[in-house]
């Protein structure tokens, strides 16, 4: 947008939970990003597919969308340690 948004979330859901962001309510300006805080779970899943639903609302109406988050090049495990000598 080349407008200023305040954009509240309102709600964000997966298997992993049902988790509280914060902050809530962020404001972007044109061009901007913004992270919320980290949300972490103690609960697992099977899959490397992870659908997420997040409801915002921002200028007065509300958008439910749900996202599948997957697991895009995994980091390299790192190489044995080298035996003593």
């Amino acid at each position: 947008s080349q407008a200023t948004v305040i954009v509240e979330i309102r709600d964000l859901n997966s298997d992993l939970g049902n988790f509280a962001v914060r902050p809530d309510t962020v404001t972007l300006n044109p061009g901007q990003t913004v992270e919320t805080d980290p949300m972490q779970s103690k609960l697992g899943v099977d899959s490397y597919n992870l659908p997420v639903t997040i409801t915002l609302r921002a200028g007065g109406q509300t958008e439910t969308k749900t996202l599948t988050l997957r697991l895009v090049n995994a980091a390299p495990s790192a190489p044995p340690a080298a035996p003593a000598r």
